[in-house]
């Protein structure tokens, strides 16, 4: 049997994780996977989130488990941990805590992006999401990465140099 793979992309607003994503699915060889509804899902109805969390994201871990598949996530549960304090709304952590101990025992490997400076950027959904509220959003994955059993790798995407960002994942993936 094929050994189960699953990254989930997480990180600061405007740093990539969709390209790379992409291009790490292509060159694994694994769907990747963005839920379709997401930017329509923050402009116009963020309590899908905690809803998604409490019965969707619950229900894609039991089918992980029972299927072994593998699969490049853009975005995930950590990411909710994270906007539920920056947005201040509501949250479930006993529903996060246990997504995350499933995902640690399947193996889930976590990617944080992230910029060594966020002048000058700006989110293209929501135009609060900049500077000092990026800085806020990286320093929450910061916070996140002290609890979470995953094993997770900071990813500086500075150089925008797709290959370099490849290869980086791909020895963090090979550690084990």
């Amino acid at each position: 049997m094929k050994k189960q793979t699953i990254v989930m992309l997480v990180g600061v607003d405007m740093c990539g994780k969709t390209q790379i994503g992409q291009e790490l699915s292509t060159r694994l060889g694994i769907p990747y996977f963005k839920p379709s509804d997401e930017k329509h899902t923050f402009v116009s109805n963020q309590s899908k989130f905690l809803f998604d969390l409490k019965y969707a994201d619950t229900r894609m871990v039991d089918f992980l488990q029972q299927t072994g598949h593998s699969v490049i996530f853009d975005r995930g549960y950590p990411c909710e941990w994270v906007y539920s304090q920056v947005y201040n709304r509501e949250t479930n952590i006993d529903a996060l805590k246990y997504i995350d101990n499933v995902h640690s025992q399947m193996g889930t490997k976590i990617i944080v992006t992230y910029r060594s400076s966020y002048l000058n950027i700006t989110d293209d959904l929501d135009q609060t999401l900049k500077g000092d509220k990026l800085k806020k959003i990286e320093d929450l994955y910061r916070d996140f990465s002290k609890w979470t059993r995953c094993k997770i790798h900071f990813l500086n995407v500075d150089s925008e140099d797709l290959d370099k960002e490849i290869s980086e994942i791909f020895d963090f993936l090979r550690k084990d």
